[in-house]
């Protein structure tokens, strides 16, 4: 059973905790290697010659489980793995993971090969966490997919309805609408990432739609004696892009208002000023109230340390720079008791390259296999753009002509072929247009199912404005493209 082995492998295969044996078809050990009879506690020639039904744990987890493994057993079936209790000599048990490969000769099955390695208990609990932590990736994964179909399906109309109607209770109420929609879209995306095994990755941000709705935020923010919370804004002349993921920065700089909110007197206020260095961009968030002590100063960036009394409610300081730090920012604080605190939020910027204004109405297509979501998305484009709608690749593909489009928004889960699909055959077929994916997966922008893909809308789509400066700028792209020789 040993030969042709080269001299590292039949050293573990002679001393390395390894069980090997080749078993007949009446379950009988015909060969085994001396590092397994070590393994179980026997000797070789014990070993050799025994029931392999002698050698499994008694309960469900051994002889049991083997059985129905050997039953099913045929010449042609590939190698089966599974978790085994094996009996040891002195009556102990371990567990291995647990291989067994049929045996042909002729066409016909003659035996079985077996290899078992012992699992250690906490190898064993790993496993079983990180196959948990595959479950509920996945269960998030399509539960963040579903649900953001469906809040697109609220978002577009209310903000098409928001440009519309004047009444303003009606404004409000679709305001309202929006910011509990956004607010559901911001919690899926926190619930995926808690359960995402990677960081994910920062975009450059434009920060005046991201400043409005912290500022939309903060109206509804309180202080302890409930007094709403008057965010005063100080800009630099021209603002650059911010490195960073848009929902976790918003969260961060809320966090830092409310604290500055709380830590503020009666007649004080909360200044939030932004300013430039070469490559980066601060955010500063200032108070005027009771600062803190030394002591406070040196523990506030320690894991739950809090000097709120309500313990638990909120992103702690920590968890704040933590954050920051995945972007390749910084936080700090300055504070002194009596005259209020500072905390600069420091991240990297990029130069802010402007869309040229659009000379002739963009001919977009829009591939969306849910008729009311295809509605709502062409209408939110066609003031600029004459939307092609197609609810399935193959019914594009059937009609499309090189060079007739502007730019492609594509949706990814569809019936008979899928979005990335849809995008290579696109690709191939006219290679200037801009292609975007459509989506409400959480999808990274190194992921391979962009690999055919230009650029990425997230459903729902929160900032209208935003999505038509991304779907213009998609245009020009593929007028440059066309224009080059």
């Amino acid at each position: 059973m040993s030969d042709g082995l080269d001299a590292e492998a039949r050293a573990l295969y002679e001393r390395g905790p390894v069980l090997s044996m080749r078993v007949d078809r009446g379950g009988t050990v015909v060969d085994a290697n001396p590092g397994g009879a070590d393994l179980l506690a026997r000797a070789h020639s014990d070993l050799v010659g025994a029931s392999v039904s002698s050698l499994c744990a008694d309960g469900p987890a051994g002889w049991p489980r083997l059985k129905r493994a050997l039953d099913t057993l045929g010449p042609e079936h590939p190698p089966r793995s599974l978790v085994l209790e094996v009996r040891r000599l002195d009556g102990s048990s371990l567990t291995m993971l647990y291989t067994i490969q049929p045996i042909v000769s002729g066409g016909a099955l003659v035996g079985s090969r077996h290899v078992g390695m012992e699992l250690a208990a906490e190898s064993l609990d790993a496993r079983i966490r990180a196959a948990r932590q595959d479950a509920q990736r996945e269960l998030v994964s399509n539960l963040s997919h579903n649900l953001n179909n469906i809040l697109t399906g609220v978002l577009a109309p209310a903000q098409l309805l928001l440009e519309t109607v004047l009444d303003p209770d009606a404004q409000q109420d679709l305001r309202d609408i929006l910011k509990a929609t956004s607010r559901a879209r911001s919690l899926l995306r926190e619930m995926y990432q808690t359960v995402r095994a990677e960081p994910e990755a920062v975009q450059a941000l434009p920060l005046p739609p991201l400043l409005r709705k912290l500022q939309d935020g903060c109206r509804g923010l309180r202080d302890p004696d409930e007094r709403g919370v008057a965010l005063a804004i100080s800009l630099p002349a021209a603002l650059p892009a911010a490195l960073a993921v848009e929902e976790p920065l918003i969260g961060v700089l809320s966090h830092l208002i409310g604290n500055a909110a709380e830590a503020r007197p009666r007649s004080g206020r909360v200044q939030l000023r932004l300013f430039t260095e070469p490559n980066w961009i601060i955010f500063e968030v200032s108070d005027d109230g009771i600062g803190m002590d030394p002591r406070t100063r040196q523990r506030v960036f320690e894991p739950l340390f809090s000097t709120k009394a309500s313990v638990g409610a909120g992103m702690s300081l920590a968890a704040a720079r933590a954050r920051v730090q995945q972007w390749g920012g910084e936080l700090t604080l300055d504070s002194r008791l009596g005259e209020g605190t500072t905390v600069r939020l420091r991240l990297p910027s990029r130069p802010v390259t402007r869309a040229t204004p659009a000379t002739r109405r963009g001919r977009v297509l829009l591939v969306e296999d849910v008729p009311h979501i295809a509605r709502a998305l062409s209408r939110m484009f066609a003031r600029e753009h004459d939307i092609a709608v197609f609810h399935s690749g193959p019914a594009l593909l059937e009609q499309f002509t090189p060079g007739d489009y502007d730019a492609a928004l594509i949706d990814l889960t569809m019936p008979e072929m899928s979005g990335d699909q849809v995008a290579q055959a696109l690709r191939a077929r006219d290679p200037e247009l801009t292609l975007l994916l459509l989506t409400g997966w959480l999808i990274q922008r190194d992921d391979p199912l962009m690999a055919h893909f230009d650029g990425i809308l997230q459903k729902p789509i929160t900032d209208m404005a935003r999505a038509r400066e991304v779907l213009r700028e998609a245009t020009q792209d593929t007028a440059r493209r066309r224009a080059q020789p």
